[in-house]
Order: C-alpha cells, then structure tokens, then sequence
C-alpha cells in the first residue's frame, strides 16, 4: 500500500463516522420534536375541540343566515328572469 492509499482508507472511514454521528444527531432531534409535539397536543387537545367546536358553531350560523339571505335574493333573480323571459316571448307574438 501506498502512503496515499492509507490516507484515502483513513478518509473514507473519517467521512463515514462523521456521516453516522450526524445522522444520530438529526435522529436524536427528529425524535424530540415528535415527543414534544405528542406533549404539546395532548396538553391543546381540550382547547382544540373547542376551537372545532366554536368553529362548527359559527359555520353552522353563517349557513343559515346565507341561506336565509341568500334565498330571497336568489328568489327575486329568478322572479326577474322569469318575467323577463315570460314579456319577451308575450312581446314576440
């Protein structure tokens, strides 16, 4: 073996010891930020199904009130259509 063949083995190995520390350390995070995420919703769990709660509430409000609005208007539209049509074919004859 050469000198420079001792110094590539000592490289390749150097590179993958440093390869495998740090894909511990990106593990060893990963797996923190998943314990502490499992923490975080299970401490926003209460406040989470009040939010759906409250939120299903105001979808619920908005549909109503849109269908009741929204109804007259969508009403008067076809009123108007409809007469518009109905004078036009009367003014046709």
């Amino acid at each position: 073996m050469t000198a420079l063949g001792s110094w590539r083995d000592a490289a390749v190995i150097l590179l993958s010891l440093e390869a495998f520390i740090l894909a511990l350390l990106v593990g060893a995070a990963l797996y923190l930020a998943w314990r502490g995420l499992r923490q975080l919703q299970a401490r926003l769990a209460p406040y989470l199904l009040l939010a759906r709660i409250s939120a299903r509430r105001a979808r619920n409000v908005t549909v109503r009130f849109m269908g009741t609005l929204g109804a007259s208007f969508v009403w008067l539209r076809c009123l108007g259509e409809g007469l518009r049509r109905a004078f036009g074919i009367l003014g046709r004859r």
